[in-house]
């Protein structure tokens, strides 16, 4: 016995008796909805209103109101994209090429017979799962290496250690300034890896709170800690036969470190809470701003941890370093932020990417697409101008704002108290607290802060916001 297919069919045809019967066969064979239609205007307007999926048109090709061939064109004209299959009690072969030409799927004699049926919604659902796969495909392509703007100028080398990464489990590090596009780069790895079908998992190490490293990375379970209502599994496992992305590695404090050197030594985890150990595979890839050479020497980040890790090196350069590309990201982001803005916005002029090449991209992609992503929302026209590029400048500054100039303001900022009058000394915090405070009262960026400070950009940015947070409560 033939299985019931699911499917929504709307029968057209002008012989009602052969409706009635075709209807009847096909109800009881079919689970879904079968709307059958005597008239092709009526037919058309229902298409026109339908919401609900349809599957399949069955449509005779000889009618009185409009021909096959019409009612094929009209439904073109509506967009719709339904399979159309030719019903014909004559063996007309130039009416049935016709309407073949015109985007039929497949052609049935009458009086209709519920097995062809089924045999014509097999195929359609077998092209359906074939134009999937050529989607994911497609997809997959445009997202590889070949795709990247710049891999042919300032990426060339870039892309060729990446492809070379991507053939093997070999642990990657990947280097470059905040904004370079280290995370697409390592998501691009992994899909052209043979890990591609398997997650692909993200973490900001700059990001987790000291106490949740453990937890975020290997997992806990229930009641290992207060606020642990269930069992968590951890990113290690979730990248399982995937790859783990760790984006700013080097923010993980010391013990993280020895965590995390554990977990990669042993290619086993323990979460919170639990006495036994899970085995994974996770190929892992790590990336930082830092100077993890310098950080190793001064004993901020493990010897053997950076070994581990730093197997294979690849450098993203700065936006700076490859302005030969500058004017193609430019487009790239214009083309997709216009779309995604619903503007119809369709080239740069040649002032605005003059001024968007005069500027020295401190952010990077980031910084660039942010400033493109600000000038399409502003641009009414479908060029748009130098006058809607505005460029930021970063001025995150407590007040008042004062400029390390003179000398005397030089020698008070040196000025480090660190003992109290009372012989004891000042808590870490109080002592960092005034460093950041006169740090500020300088002319530096955030940027050129957050190397001299020796810390990421985001850990400065919340610093900052705690101690503004600090003096308005003051």
């Amino acid at each position: 016995m033939t299985p019931k297919l699911k499917a929504n069919i709307v029968l057209v045809d002008d012989d009602k008796v052969h409706n009635f019967y075709a209807k009847k066969k096909l109800s009881d064979n079919i689970e879904g909805s079968i709307h059958e239609f005597s008239q092709p205007l009526e037919a058309l307007e229902f298409i026109a209103s339908q919401k609900v999926r349809i599957d399949l048109i069955v449509l005779d090709v000889f009618m009185p109101e409009i021909s096959g061939m019409q009612f094929i064109q009209r439904c073109h004209a509506l967009g719709s994209e339904i399979p159309i299959a030719i019903l014909s009690s004559s063996d007309d072969s130039k009416h049935i090429i016709e309407c073949m030409s015109l985007g039929a799927v497949d052609f049935m004699n009458k009086p209709l017979k519920y097995e062809r049926v089924f045999s014509v919604l097999n195929n359609i659902q077998k092209v359906e799962v074939l134009h999937t796969k050529i989607a994911a495909l497609t997809q997959n392509e445009a997202l590889g290496f070949s795709k990247l703007i710049g891999y042919r100028r300032g990426l060339k080398s870039t892309v060729r250690f990446a492809q070379q990464a991507a053939s093997s489990d070999i642990s990657v590090i990947l280097t470059g300034e905040s904004g370079s596009g280290k995370g697409l780069l390592a998501e691009l790895i992994h899909k052209a890896s043979a890990r591609h079908q398997n997650e692909f998992v993200a973490v900001n190490c700059a990001a987790l709170p000291e106490n949740l490293v453990e937890s975020t990375l290997f997992g806990h379970m229930k009641g290992a800690f207060t606020g642990a209502v269930k069992d968590q599994v951890g990113k290690f496992q979730e990248a399982h036969q995937g790859t783990l992305f760790l984006d700013e590695v080097g923010e993980l404090s010391l013990p993280a470190q020895a965590k995390l050197l554990r977990a990669l030594q042993d290619k086993e985890i323990e979460p919170v809470g639990s006495s036994k150990s899970i085995s994974v595979n996770t190929r892992v890839i790590s990336a930082t701003h830092r100077d993890l050479v310098d950080d190793v020497r001064k004993g901020r980040f493990r010897e053997d941890l950076f070994y581990r890790l730093n197997i294979f090196k690849i450098e993203i350069p700065a936006l700076r370093q490859r302005a030969e590309d500058l004017e193609e990201l430019s487009h790239y982001f214009l083309k997709y932020l216009a779309a995604k803005e619903n503007k119809k916005i369709k080239s740069l002029s040649p002032e605005a990417i003059s001024k968007i090449k005069s500027h020295n991209w401190p952010g990077n992609i980031r910084e660039l697409e942010n400033v493109i992503y600000r000038a399409v929302v502003v641009c009414d026209s479908e060029v748009l101008g130098a006058h809607q590029i505005e460029i930021p400048k970063l001025s995150l500054k407590l007040e008042p704002i004062s400029i390390l100039s003179d000398k005397a303001l030089v020698d008070e900022a040196q000025l480090i108290r660190f003992i109290e009058k009372s012989g004891k000394f000042r808590s870490l915090k109080d002592i960092e607290d005034e460093i950041l405070e006169k740090a500020l009262k300088s002319t530096f960026s955030i940027r050129e802060l957050s190397q001299q400070l020796d810390m990421a950009p985001s850990t400065l940015y919340k610093k900052i916001s705690e101690k503004k947070k600090n003096l308005k409560a003051a």
